[in-house]
């Protein structure tokens, strides 16, 4: 995730709570951390004591931890962060530590694409209520990595250009399918109105997750739609089904 974009989106959530903003050290602290910088460093980069760091990043955790309503500290300051704005924010971690080893993805697809018209929003049902895309990542994983993956992403971007139906991508555990499929939410959003992940890790019944699907997409929507179907034919969709092994 990218720190500009959290720092913003962190000093909203402080000036809504508080009535606010950030000072500026206390954005250089939590820019430090991010880049994982000690205490001495953050410092050394504000001409400021050791001391007085340690003592306005204890305040800045006592804040964040009023504002977030969960214990907010140095070592757990950026992964809360993260994983509080990753629904909101589509720039995903990019650390420069790559743990995914690379092991072969496969990645197929349906080969029915949607017509032009499909594509259109339908004059039979009203406007999308919202401007920007409506997006459900808080059941999604933390991530920590940089993905790398550069053919598998050119690969589903171009199946999504042409209006692909169905992707599926498969392999073993761990390898990196979930990231692979959340990196690419992060650089395609603004070409969906709704984007949703589940997990189907706990094996819900059917009628659970339609009921699940369904309220996501009416949330957004003055006068809801009757049924998903309406809303995968008048808005463009992502469905993000996890563990679908189970």
């Amino acid at each position: 995730m990218d720190i500009q974009n959290l720092l913003e989106w962190t000093d909203k959530q402080v000036l809504d709570k508080t009535g606010k903003h950030l000072d500026s050290l206390q954005e250089s602290i939590l820019q430090g951390i991010w880049e994982h910088q000690d205490y001495e460093k953050i410092a050394e980069n504000n001409q400021r004591s050791y001391d007085h760091i340690k003592k306005e990043a204890w305040k800045l955790w006592q804040l964040l931890s009023d504002v977030f309503e969960e214990d907010i500290k140095k070592s757990n300051v950026r992964s809360i962060l993260e994983n509080k704005a990753s629904s909101t924010i589509y720039n995903f971690v990019n650390s420069p530590h790559n743990n995914i080893r690379n092991h072969h993805v496969n990645v197929c697809r349906e080969n029915n694409p949607y017509s032009e018209n499909n594509l259109k929003k339908s004059s039979n049902f009203p406007d999308n209520d919202h401007l920007s895309p409506i997006i459900d990542l808080t059941k999604a994983p933390e991530l920590r990595c940089n993905y790398g993956r550069k053919l598998e992403l050119s690969t589903l971007k171009e199946w999504l250009d042409n209006k692909t139906r169905l992707i599926t991508i498969y392999g073993l555990s761990g390898i990196g399918k979930t990231a692979l499929t959340l990196k690419l939410v992060s650089e395609i959003a603004p070409q969906f109105d709704y984007i949703i992940y589940r997990s189907l890790e706990n094996i819900p019944q059917l009628i659970a997750l339609k009921d699940d699907l369904k309220q996501f997409f009416s949330q957004s929507l003055s006068t809801p739609l009757p049924d998903i179907i309406d809303y995968l034919s008048s808005y463009r969709c992502l469905i993000i089904l996890d563990d679908v092994q189970n």
